[in-house]
């Protein structure tokens, strides 16, 4: 347990605090903890879902013609991601199913090492 109340050392209240526990410090520095919680886009293992990478690339893209046009769609998107946005970011190959994936590169290296032994 902190030596001081966590809410007087910072001026951050409720959700806003991340920091759980001062755990040292002294005139040049403070060492203290804090717990990852998972958060309302979070999933069960912590990690974000893909689709939320989609949304917020759209929101940030470089062309602004390829942005929201209103900021009402990129909250509806927000709190409910379109199918399109879901079947865009689907997980690699490689994580999805990784035998598929080891298989398929061993036959492209023999493809290419066949390739090369005829040349």
């Amino acid at each position: 347990m902190s030596p001081w109340p966590i809410a007087s050392l910072l001026p951050h209240a409720g959700d806003m605090i991340l920091i759980d526990d001062v755990l040292a410090h002294d005139a040049d520095g403070l060492t203290a903890r804090a717990v990852v919680r998972p958060g309302p886009y979070s999933l069960p293992d912590g990690a974000l879902p893909p689709w939320l990478d989609a949304v917020l690339r759209k929101a940030v893209h470089p062309n602004p013609a390829r942005r929201y046009g209103e900021l009402s769609e990129f909250l509806h998107d927000l709190r409910q991601p379109p199918p399109d946005l879901l079947q865009r970011a689907r997980a690699p190959l490689l994580q999805r199913n990784p035998l598929r994936f080891w298989q398929t590169l061993a036959w492209v290296q023999m493809l290419m090492l066949l390739v090369l032994s005829l040349w």
